[in-house]
């Protein structure tokens, strides 16, 4: 073990904290589940293979022993890696920005650097108030994943680390890489030292000559886009770069990372959304996406959050943590400085990585097939959560309803839509996905489509839509799938049983292909939906600016605010679907569903459905 570990867990226990319930396992017979994921038919000798394969692979055996053992095999196993395919996976957030007449961005900078310690320092204490749900206080586990959390990516593979080192933070600037040495969390952090440090190191970096500057290589310059790249791509270039003994010294310093900040000084985003879409996929060469979590910082102060999923940060803690580090921000003031101060600067170095310039060509390549230059984020706006509620109608479930009208409408068909949930009220717990196109849902969908329509009819329709998305989703949270217990039996296991465990799988895929009793179309995502907390010191959350190679059509972030709906498409990479007619038909369709209410309602109630809260 690494002597700067701090853990192994990917749920780190906070002793301040106290722990959620477990969750209960599925029944080993149930495979409805399994059955809906890869697209097998509900039939007789379907069962009768699937359960046989289950037994052979030896997964009942691992079901029952897991009863002992659930705690310790979800804290400490990591289902996500490899997962470094950055724009595709890490998410960013705008925060919202400062009402201050003079935007300074290094001010800006180095006050969400005190923000992030000062969270991380209440994290560990336990002062930090935890999140609940109904009085319950929820699994706290994922939040030090924020901080000395890092991708490794050497030998043995792809692991994420934790490190024992706090004091370490990554500061990037035009492609360069320094590491500021802050202390550790006794020690306290110096606004105005840590201000002269970042300014000092934009001022030398600004006074390199341009001729000096063109002499650098391209692989010294972008060493960052290497980080963004694909699973492949990356495994093979960060091994070659071991190869280099100053290479491994100065990867084990990036190793060890406390978190990282970004200056994209030369970029000035006007909006939220630009800043978003900039931040994550703009300037791939000023990032680090092997750092759990990354703060960007423009020209004219506005700023966003980069989280790292594969380092175990869900929608809900990425949220709640970039509401907490830009709202900690404004408690901290930095007066004038006085020229003594401008003398005093934390010890730091520069880092320097020899990449073959291939790699570096290869990844941008990689990039570029994975960008999308339309317009991501849309706001429909006078609708919202206090519409929904005057309707009493629950504003998610509807939204999917609208959602599924939009697809059928715009394709003539049915597309499945699987939406994101939240485990956290049990410990340990990884997210769930659960296919929310119910029958209950098409049914609405189809009588809607219908030249002649009965409101009273179709309002019953719509709330029978809204309750089997609440079943559904109920009955997900209420235990531990078959089909994640599969996850984690087959990472459990050695290379030589895992190939076994996949050609049992394997074969038996194919035992049903031939029979007919499997359509290979429905499984993994079509379109994928997620709706975290909404917090208001976060306009905008997504993956902007590129495509998603994890859907068939496209994956979505959606927040429904008290009056506008904000929405962030990444499309799949064979996109059928402009984000913009898709923004449009689901406005139209919200706005149909309204409709259904105007002979229940006054035609000045309607009317003041966009004006009360």
């Amino acid at each position: 073990m690494n002597k700067n570990s701090r853990t192994n867990d990917v749920f780190e226990e906070i002793p301040a904290y106290p722990k959620p319930p477990l969750i209960k396992l599925s029944d080993p017979d149930d495979l409805s589940e399994i059955f809906e994921g890869y697209g097998i038919k509900d039939d007789d000798y379907a069962k009768k293979i699937v359960r046989r394969a289950i037994k052979i692979s030896g997964l009942r055996s691992y079901h029952k022993k897991l009863r002992n053992t659930l705690e310790d095999t979800m804290r400490k196993t990591n289902v996500r890696t490899p997962g470094l395919f950055a724009p595709a996976i890490a998410a960013t957030l705008a925060l919202k920005d400062e009402n201050k007449e003079q935007q300074d961005p290094i001010e800006r900078a180095a006050r969400l650097i005190f923000a992030a310690r000062s969270l991380n320092c209440d994290l560990i204490s336990g002062r930090l108030t935890p999140d609940t749900l109904k009085g319950q206080i929820l699994e706290m586990g994922e939040y030090p994943n924020l901080f000395s959390t890092n991708m490794v990516i050497d030998k043995k593979g792809v692991s994420v680390f934790k490190s024992k080192i706090v004091s370490k933070i990554l500061i990037v600037f035009r492609g360069n890489y320094y590491i500021v040495d802050i202390g550790d969390t006794s020690e306290e952090v110096r606004l105005d030292k840590l201000y002269s440090t970042l300014s000092h190191i934009v001022r030398s970096e600004k006074q390199i000559e341009h001729s000096e500057r063109e002499q650098m290589t391209s692989d010294e310059y972008s060493v960052g886009v290497l980080t963004a790249a694909s699973d492949s791509t990356q495994i093979s270039a960060f091994k070659d770069m071991q190869k280099n003994k100053a290479n491994r010294e100065t990867l084990n310093t990036f190793n060890n990372i406390y978190f990282t900040i970004c200056l994209d000084l030369d970029q000035k985003p006007e909006s939220y959304a630009s800043a978003a879409r900039l931040a994550h996929s703009g300037n791939y060469s000023n990032r680090w996406y092997h750092s759990s979590f990354q703060l960007v910082v423009f020209g004219n102060a506005k700023a966003c959050a980069i989280f790292n999923f594969t380092a175990y940060l869900d929608g809900n803690v990425m949220m709640r943590s970039g509401a907490e580090i830009q709202s900690r921000a404004l408690t901290y003031n930095l007066n004038e400085i006085s020229p003594e101060a401008l003398g005093q600067l934390y010890s730091y170095c520069k880092l320097e990585l020899k990449v073959n310039k291939r790699y570096i060509e290869k990844a941008s390549a990689e990039l570029r097939q994975l960008e999308d230059k339309q317009q991501s984020t849309f706001e429909i706006k006078n609708i919202g959560q206090k519409n929904f509620r005057t309707l009493k109608l629950q504003a998610v479930p509807a939204f999917i309803v609208a959602l599924q009208m939009a697809l059928k409408n715009l394709t003539g068909k049915f597309i499945p839509i699987s939406q994101f949930l939240s485990m956290s009220k049990y410990r340990c717990m990884d997210l769930s996905v659960v296919k929310v196109t119910t029958k209950e849902v098409m049914r609405f969908v189809e009588y809607m489509q219908k030249d002649q329509i009965d409101a009273e009819k179709a309002r019953i329709l719509l709330k029978e839509a809204i309750e089997s998305q609440k079943i559904k989703c109920r009955r997900v949270r209420e235990h531990l799938s078959l089909d994640d217990i599969l996850t984690y039996y087959i990472k459990s296991r050695g290379k030589l049983f895992r190939m076994y465990i996949f050609s049992v799988m394997i074969t038996t895929l194919r035992l049903l292909r031939k029979k007919n009793l499997i359509d290979l179309k429905k499984g993994g995502y079509e379109v994928i939906v997620s709706h975290p907390e909404i917090y208001q010191q976060v306009p905008i959350v997504g993956r902007p600016g590129v495509k998603f190679p994890g859907a068939s059509y496209f994956a979505l972030h959606y927040q429904i605010w008290d009056e506008r709906i904000v929405l962030t498409f990444m499309q799949a990479v064979s996109a059928e679907i402009s984000n913009a007619k898709l923004s449009s038909e689901i406005n139209n369709c919200i706005q149909k569903i309204f409709s259904l209410y105007e002979n229940a309602y006054s035609s000045d109630f309607l009317k003041s459905l966009s004006d009360k809260v």
